[in-house]
């Protein structure tokens, strides 16, 4: 048996935006079948062909005259491999860039899949430096065009203020970090000051507008 290579058009809707494959030849031999305007999965692109119209070659071309019979083979592709590539997946940490020891701040990790192919069993931790944030976690299957969150709440120990510190996020074997700053403790001081003198001002002010009023 040889290989039979068929071909199809696509044409543009200005209304969705997109190409849209017909096969009217389909359409046209398998009974009544609608391959006009809706594909099935047997319909597999091998060559892309725009103003030229015989390149390039397809698969199946490439033979030699000493060649005959089938040559072309379409197996599906080992469910682990894409997840190793180099990339494959974006990590993306979202976090404040200011932290305050003592008090918590939320962040989220974001894994994006922007591939074409789905990607199973991925591997991801996020630590921190300093220490006080483990999560060990694995998604058993990303979709391609997804993404996964993970949210976590981070409290910088009190111990430390000033300086900067450091998220980490390990998906698969690829490193994603995220610095922040620790602001010094004095920082609340000043705050907490800032808003009793505040606090403190404004009641004097009120009383003197409404307080007489009334007494």
């Amino acid at each position: 048996m040889a290989d039979v290579l068929h071909v199809w058009p696509e044409y543009f809707d200005g209304v969705k935006n997109v190409w849209i494959p017909v096969d009217p030849t389909w359409a046209n031999t398998t009974g009544g079948l609608n391959y006009f305007d809706k594909l099935d999965f047997n319909h597999i692109v091998f060559a892309v062909n725009g103003k030229n119209d015989d390149y390039p070659f397809p698969a199946g071309s490439y033979r030699t005259s000493q060649e005959s019979g089938k040559i072309v083979d379409v197996e599906f592709a080992d469910a682990g491999t894409a997840n190793h590539i180099p990339g494959i997946l974006d990590a993306e940490i979202r976090f404040p860039s200011n932290v305050i020891p003592g008090l918590s701040a939320a962040g989220k990790v974001i894994i994006t899949n922007d591939s074409g192919v789905a990607l199973d069993d991925i591997n991801i931790s996020v630590t921190s430096d300093p220490a006080g944030l483990t999560i060990k976690k694995t998604i058993s299957h990303i979709p391609p065009l997804t993404r996964e969150e993970i949210s976590f709440n981070y409290v910088v120990p009190p111990v430390f203020s000033g300086g900067t510190a450091l998220i980490s996020v390990h998906v698969n074997d690829e490193l994603t970090t995220h610095k922040f700053n620790i602001l010094p403790f004095w920082y609340i001081i000043i705050g907490c000051t800032a808003l009793g003198t505040i606090l403190t001002l404004s009641a004097r002010l009120l009383w003197k507008l409404f307080g007489k009023k009334y007494s």
